[in-house]
């Protein structure tokens, strides 16, 4: 796999008390030097398989009244050259599950005065590029068997923009051990609008029919306290 990429980053206060921060990336990765061990392997044993026989004369490659499974040259095309020649057709093509573009952007707001003085809210978006989940395959050959991608069909993901929010309050609490202890309570939302229990592909077959899945984090709630001495 080959890849490359970049990120940009911009910090934005229009008030002392109001941040906002924005992140922009880009990756591309892209499949390269497929298999080439393999192919320097079969062009020195492929040639000794093919003419070796037993002491009977019987064909090593091919012989004769074996169950198929049993029989190398049908598991030399179907468990070696089918998945390989599937994998070779996407040198040079987009990765499966990365995603080209990314974005997120926060914003945090802190009260410096009057009865929210100490409160601090906030709110994060996050969005991510479909990313390509699979490839259709090519016409079948004449034995029935897909074994090449189409590297022009690739099938991509629908990913969902994530937001996230926050409310935390700082203050004080009563002198201990003649010290003031600095207490920040925050309560946090991730995925706010994500409900869950559902099930996303994240790999296609050939054919296009869905084979993995993961399943989406639902929305989740948390809070955390900080005491700085």
């Amino acid at each position: 796999v080959t890849g490359k990429g970049l990120e940009a980053q911009l910090i934005y206060s229009p008030r002392p008390n109001w941040n906002i921060k924005a992140t922009f990336g880009k990756q591309k990765t892209t499949y390269s030097s497929i298999s080439p061990e393999l192919d320097s392997y079969a062009a020195i044993r492929l040639p000794l398989w093919l003419a070796a026989r037993d002491a009977a004369g019987v064909r090593f490659w091919d012989p004769p009244n074996q169950a198929v499974v049993d029989i190398p040259s049908v598991y030399w095309a179907s468990g070696v050259v089918a998945p390989t020649k599937l994998a070779k057709a996407l040198e040079g093509k987009r990765t499966r599950n990365q995603r080209e573009w990314s974005a997120s952007a926060i914003s945090t707001y802190r009260f410096i005065e009057g009865s929210l003085k100490g409160y601090e809210v906030g709110g994060g978006l996050r969005f991510q590029d479909s990313a390509i989940i699979g490839y259709l395959g090519k016409a079948p050959e004449p034995d029935g068997v897909v074994r090449e991608y189409d590297p022009d069909r690739p099938v991509f993901d629908s990913p969902k923009p994530a937001v996230d929010l926050w409310l935390s309050r700082t203050f004080t609490l009563p002198q201990f051990f003649n010290r003031h202890i600095r207490t920040k309570v925050q309560f946090n939302v991730r995925n706010a609008f994500e409900g869950g229990n559902r099930l996303e592909p994240i790999a296609v077959n050939p054919d296009g029919t869905k084979s993995t899945f993961r399943i989406v984090e639902p929305r989740e709630w948390y809070l955390s306290a900080t005491f700085m001495f």
